[in-house]
């Protein structure tokens, strides 16, 4: 009887612990998903930055060559005039 008491003891340990390990199961669950959480929102940040970065380069390229039409303009209309008035000077 005694060696019963013994086994049902130790049954009841043994369960225990299986609850336990059960409950530190659940809690590493909950951690592993609080930390895909945080990942995902540092990738979100990520390609938020990204997609800003890659507007102000595609802003910055557009101002670059607007500027390098307007200097060629610029250019074209000074020689256009330059070889009017040498045209004109010379007459």
């Amino acid at each position: 009887v005694k060696h019963i008491e013994k086994l049902i003891r130790h049954v009841e340990g043994l369960s225990f612990e299986l609850e336990k390990s059960k409950v530190i199961e659940a809690k590493v669950e909950i951690k592993m998903n609080e930390a895909e959480l945080k990942v995902s929102k540092i990738e979100d940040k990520l390609l938020e930055a990204e997609a800003n970065y890659l507007a102000k380069t595609s802003k910055v390229k557009n101002l670059v060559e607007e500027q390098t039409r307007t200097k060629e303009r610029e250019k074209t209309i000074f020689t256009s005039r330059s070889s009017t008035n040498v045209k004109t000077n010379s007459s």
